[in-house]
């Protein structure tokens, strides 16, 4: 999760340098006290870890600061990525106990800093366990543009053992398939995918790269009836089956 929102904020950065600035990744650790009364909600005192982003595009108005972290809020339009995406990375990090802040001015960039808490302690030696550890199952690359439906398609599998890989674009997708591809069992995406990439050509090009991968495609146009297809909406049980059904299928001929 962290890989995603760190990965998500770097190809922020990169749409508003417009492939021709400067990104700067630095971590950090801070103690945070006497928080500003204003600041409450999500800071709080405490040691923290700082991993900040920034660049020195375009920066952001008004406007746009006020709306980034809304779940259907996107500038696909106007800046031809992914989008800001930064409503899933900030329930990642809501996850983690931890929360995102960021500044920005038009015409001289933004910086983007999550911070997490630190470890209380440190314990060299884990406790033998008492119950065994669930064993895992296999990984899936999740892609899907709406983040609630992802965030929910994730908990699901999620608490069946799967191991999910999630973000809402083929191009997100492309980059963590380089480092996580060896790993992945199963593929699915939706139909349509922001940019200039859909599900279909997205699994096309990783299947070159893996052949034995499984895909399976959703979307709420239902006009494709197929056993790789999972029509929306779907229901927890009916999404476990067809994963499963997707993941001991046959390998095709």
């Amino acid at each position: 999760m962290i890989e995603h929102v760190l990965l998500q904020l770097v190809l922020n950065a990169r749409e508003a340098i417009d492939h021709n600035g400067l990104i700067s990744i630095t971590t950090s650790t801070v103690r945070l006290q006497n928080i500003p009364l204003a600041q409450r909600e999500r800071a709080r005192p405490g040691n923290f870890v700082c991993i900040s982003v920034r660049d020195n595009g375009c920066g952001m108005n008004p406007e746009v600061q006020a709306r980034i972290f809304e779940p259907f809020f996107t500038m696909r339009d106007v800046r031809k990525g992914c989008g800001l995406g930064l409503a899933s990375s900030l329930g990642a990090i809501r996850e983690h106990s931890g929360w995102i802040e960021f500044t920005s001015q038009p015409g001289t960039g933004s910086e983007f800093r999550v911070l997490l808490p630190c470890a209380t302690t440190w314990q060299k030696n884990a406790p033998t366990a008492t119950i065994a550890p669930q064993v895992p199952r296999e990984t899936i690359l999740l892609v899907e543009p709406d983040d609630r439906v992802r965030s929910v398609t994730r908990a699901v599998l999620s608490r069946r053992g799967y191991r999910v890989i999630e973000t809402d674009c083929a191009e997100i997708a492309l980059a963590l398939w380089d480092g996580q591809g060896a790993h992945v069992a199963l593929l699915f995406t939706e139909t349509t995918l922001p940019g200039q990439t859909s599900g279909l050509d997205l699994a096309a090009q990783l299947l070159s790269k893996k052949p034995n991968l499984k895909v399976l495609y959703t979307s709420t146009d239902q006009s494709r009836v197929a056993a790789d297809f999972l029509p929306k909406p779907y229901v927890p049980e009916r999404l476990l089956e067809s994963i499963n059904n997707s993941l001991t299928a046959p390998a095709s001929a």
